[in-house]
């Protein structure tokens, strides 16, 4: 079950966290973390960022925009965070979209250990394998039955977290399967919620590597989504009221405001 504490250790540790995210997303991630309390970095050269991770306390690989020298930098900085035993989320942003993709995404998840995966249904579906309506780097559509079964699939092939982002949030360790019902539907109509989803999640990782501290940071970070969107107009202004309402949560807002269900008891 959730650690509310894990928030007020996160901003007492402030926590760096190498980001290698997406140029479509790359502000809104490093605001959000600094928002809650954690200190993000962005880089995307090999010897740089491999120092970087030398001195960090997690890592974020997000696949959003691929280049030719992408792989090899995401390769090596994680290799750097294995050895160092920190934790390493990645986010395989549309990776059903085109072949492309879904190959660079697999060979890297082959190629290295991962602590935590973070995608929306569509992704997950795509990592293990199941037909899925979806286009882009959309979500798409399926039950909550075909979604738990993929993010179990995904979290017991890769030995691994798995964070499925959606109206409802599931959290799993391949046995264990949470629910998370806090949010707003103005999520999936920002541009970047799900990459600093990621990001956070491996700041709370930083502080503990566990399916609880998966669970926090996914209830935090909806508890944070739904209050701002209650002062939100729409999705220009949620962007900003979510960098405040990040900033303004404590541990309280978390323990007493979370909407929370095991789903699958081991």
């Amino acid at each position: 079950m959730i650690q509310p504490a894990l928030l007020t250790a996160l901003r007492k540790q402030n926590p760096l966290v190498v980001c290698l995210t997406n140029t479509v997303t790359i502000n809104d991630v490093a605001n959000g973390l600094l928002a809650i309390g954690a200190s993000p970095v962005m880089g995307d050269e090999v010897e740089d960022v491999v120092q970087m991770v030398a001195h960090a306390s997690g890592l974020l690989i997000n696949t959003g925009t691929l280049s030719g020298g992408n792989f090899e930098m995401m390769k090596a900085a994680a290799e750097k965070a294995n050895a160092r035993q920190i934790p390493v989320v990645v986010d395989p942003v549309g990776i059903g979209a085109t072949a492309y993709r879904k190959n660079f995404n697999l060979q890297l998840l082959q190629a290295i250990r991962v602590d935590a995966i973070r995608g929306n249904a569509g992704e997950i579906a795509a990592l293990a394998e199941i037909e899925w309506q979806s286009k882009g780097v959309d979500a798409g559509e399926g039950d909550h039955e075909s979604v738990v079964a993929a993010a179990k699939k995904v979290a017991q092939q890769y030995q691994t977290l798995v964070a499925v982002s959606g109206v409802s949030d599931f959290i799993t360790d391949g046995k264990q399967v949470v629910r998370i019902d806090n949010g707003t539907a103005l999520f999936p109509k920002m541009t970047g919620s799900g990459c600093l989803f990621g990001g956070i999640a491996a700041a709370f990782l930083a502080m503990e590597n566990s399916l609880t501290a998966l669970e926090t940071a996914a209830a935090t970070y909806a508890i944070a989504g739904e209050k701002a969107s209650e002062i939100a107009e729409g999705p220009g202004s949620f962007r900003l009221q979510l960098m405040d309402a990040l900033y303004q949560l404590n541990e309280a807002d978390v323990k007493t405001q979370v909407k929370m269900e095991v789903v699958i008891n081991g």
